[in-house]
């Protein structure tokens, strides 16, 4: 039984890791992230990348 709570425990709490290493991750490549024109953002980043 202590097994199973192991587990679910585990399971539990990978999601909340993976986003945030996911958020950390997206920071560390784009720079600070712009919540008032995420677009503008993004269109940047794809010309930048054109060229």
């Amino acid at each position: 039984m202590p097994v199973a709570l192991w587990v679910l425990l585990f399971v539990a709490i990978v999601p909340y890791l993976l986003a945030g290493l996911g958020g950390y991750m997206k920071i560390k490549h784009m720079g600070h992230l712009d919540n008032r024109h995420p677009r503008y953002k993004r269109n940047q980043q794809q010309v930048s990348q054109r060229e």
